[in-house]
This record gives structure tokens, C-alpha cells and sequence, in this order.
């Protein structure tokens, strides 16, 4: 059983390095949200969900940024607005194949003007650069999912996205052809489409769980691990035996949390870990990453930031501090992007020696 509620755990803190990457004014758009950061060609690259006001509204897009050094970090840019313009995009991630990197945003449409329910022509746009400033145009890879990640690789280097209950596979390291639709059991009894509203639909249709926004680890063994957030205070997982061709159905855990997207991934040393916000009671606060020696008793914690901010701007949706964090390795450091209240965007340089 996977937990985090070890008698032995222990939680301090960890010495992180903290980057403003966005800092809006109200001409800016004071909604971000749904951040990813990658590596390409010596530099970092981050991107983001922004809004004008509320969460997914119409007209929400897709900015980035890059830096050096991630310190210092350059004026965002638009990578990628909705066509038709009432539509919604989220930031969903990047892959990096050689010389291309490659960043995705989800989209999908209100059936009803000031309707936030109905949704519609949901989909997957990527668009590429081999300098990471020139864009080719947004294509469509015709997948039905507003995912949580990027794609990631197993052992085998197959590539799997996470969303809430559909995570496409591909035996291609390109990240744009050969993906195929796969989902947690039982296998959607309609064809459905795995969006903010998707999942839900799906759970009154299927009997199934109302869990979300997954991420996973690979074990020793090679069953992946997806994990998936609730509302019920508490991270629910399906796992996969063959690779991400078929999932389980999805299962309680005894990982508290406070109801945020979260991400996973291996440490140098072996040890599994989850960045997340794991008490329950509190509003997204504080970001931590837990960390497991046989990725079932997360029995360690540090504290990246618990700092309480206030809330700058006023929005739909605009609650929580620490949220949707997605995180990359490089040697004996970890880099952590969050939102802060759904306003700023900052990232953590997490030094992996104080992970004793």
C-alpha cells in the first residue's frame, strides 16, 4: 500500500533557490496556471496556462519563457493562443527528441457562451522548435485529452502522457506519431473525451472513482505506478503490468493530500518521490517532496517553501498557494515550478544533498 503515514517519517527542510519566473499586473493576465520546465540545449524552458481573470476561460494561452542559468529568466512570450478565440488551451508540457523540442497545450471549447460545463472539441496541439525560438505552426494530434504532463518515458522508452483516466502510449521517441488511446478499467463505455469535465462524466457513466490529474513511477519489478488526485483528501492509484497497454482500476492509497495535481519521478540514489501537497487541511501549502526507498512507505518529507503569501487578484478558482508543480533532474540538483495562488510562476532549485 502506498502511504506516507510511516510513525517513522520525518519532514525538514531543503535548501531550494527560488526564480520569479512571472510576477502579472492586471494588463498581463493574472491567471497561471498548469507550469512544466525542461532542459533544451543548455537551457531551461518553462511554460504556463495564462487567463485575464478566471480559470479557463475563454481566450486562455499558452506563454513561456527560457534562462541560462535559471536565475535569471526572459520576458515570457505568447507560444501559443486559441483559434477560434473563445477556445481554452492549457499548458500540458514538453518532450525533448534530439534536436526538437516539442511543447503541447491542450484545447477544448464552451458548447454554451458564460456555460463553464458543456465542453467540446477537445484535443492535443504540439508544436516544435530546433532553437527554441522559431515555432512551427500548432497541429492537432487528434488525441481527446487535456493531459496533466508531458509525455515520459518507462524503461523500455516507451512514452506514456498522464491524464485523469486516459494515458496515450507510444512505442515512438518523436512524441507526435504512433500514440494509441488506452484507460483505467473498466475500459469507458462510450467514447469519451478526458478533459476538466471528461473525468467527471466518466465517473457517473462508468462507476468508477471521480480521481484526476495522474502522474507515475516504475518500480524494480516494472509496474507503473499512476497516481491520481481525489477529492477526498487522499491520492487514489491504478497501476500497469504490460508497459501502459492496459491499467487497473483505480484504487485508494494512504498518500494524504490537500486536492492538487502533483508530480513523480526517481532520484539518482534510487529513491521514488512525489512532490505534492500532502496535508490535507491546508490550502496547498506547504510544497513538499516525499521521498520512498521501495516507492510504497514515503516515510521522509522536506519542506520546499511554506511561506504564506497573499492572494494578489481575484478570480474564479483563485485558491491555494503552492500548485500543479511538475519537476526535472539535473546531477545534484531538482528543479520545481509551481504557481503561487494561481498568480506567479516560480521555480525551486532543490539541492538533492540535503536528501539525507
Amino acid at each position: 500500500m502506498i502511504t506516507n503515514r510511516s510513525e517513522k517519517k520525518t519532514r525538514r527542510p531543503v535548501r531550494a533557490e527560488t526564480a520569479v519566473l512571472f510576477h502579472p499586473e492586471a494588463q498581463d493576465g493574472t491567471y497561471s496556471h498548469h507550469p512544466s520546465i525542461c532542459r533544451f540545449k543548455g537551457r531551461l524552458y518553462a511554460m504556463w496556462s495564462n487567463g485575464a481573470v478566471d480559470e479557463d476561460a475563454p481566450g486562455q494561452r499558452v506563454l513561456y519563457t527560457f534562462s541560462e542559468d535559471g536565475k535569471e529568466w526572459a520576458k515570457p512570450r505568447i507560444l501559443m493562443e486559441p483559434s477560434p478565440a473563445e477556445g481554452v488551451l492549457t499548458a500540458a508540457g514538453f518532450h525533448v527528441h534530439g534536436d526538437v523540442l516539442t511543447a503541447y497545450a491542450g484545447f477544448f471549447m464552451y458548447l454554451k457562451p458564460d456555460d463553464t460545463w458543456g465542453h467540446g472539441n477537445t484535443t492535443l496541439f504540439y508544436m516544435t522548435t530546433e532553437d527554441g525560438e522559431n515555432w512551427s505552426a500548432p497541429a492537432d494530434l487528434g488525441l481527446p485529452i487535456v493531459p496533466n504532463h508531458g509525455p515520459q518515458a518507462t524503461r523500455s522508452g516507451r512514452l506514456i502522457i498522464s491524464g485523469n483516466f486516459m494515458f496515450p502510449y507510444s512505442d515512438e521517441t518523436d512524441g507526435v506519431s504512433g500514440w494509441k488511446l488506452t484507460s483505467t478499467e473498466p475500459f469507458p463505455c462510450e467514447p469519451l473525451v478526458d478533459d476538466s469535465q471528461g473525468w467527471i462524466v466518466r465517473a457517473e457513466k462508468d462507476g468508477t472513482p471521480e480521481v484526476c490529474e495522474g502522474s507515475f513511477y516504475q518500480t524494480d519489478d516494472g509496474v507503473l505506478h499512476m497516481l491520481q488526485r481525489s477529492y477526498e483528501k487522499i491520492l487514489y492509484v491504478t497501476e500497469s503490468r504490460d508497459d501502459g497497454a492496459t491499467w487497473s482500476r483505480s484504487e485508494k492509497t494512504e498518500f494524504t493530500d490537500c486536492g492538487s495535481k502533483f508530480h513523480c519521478g526517481r532520484l539518482p540514489d534510487g529513491r521514488f518521490y512525489i512532490v505534492s501537497n500532502p496535508d490535507p487541511d491546508r490550502p496547498r501549502c506547504p510544497l513538499v517532496l516525499s521521498t520512498s526507498r521501495d516507492g510504497e512507505d514515503f516515510d521522509r518529507e522536506y519542506v520546499i517553501d511554506d511561506r504564506i503569501v497573499p492572494k494578489r487578484f481575484e478570480g474564479r478558482c483563485k485558491r491555494g498557494i503552492y500548485g500543479y508543480p511538475h519537476s526535472i533532474l539535473e546531477g545534484d540538483r531538482m528543479y520545481v515550478i509551481c504557481s503561487v495562488y494561481k498568480e506567479d510562476v516560480h521555480v525551486y532549485a532543490v539541492d538533492l544533498n540535503d536528501l539525507t
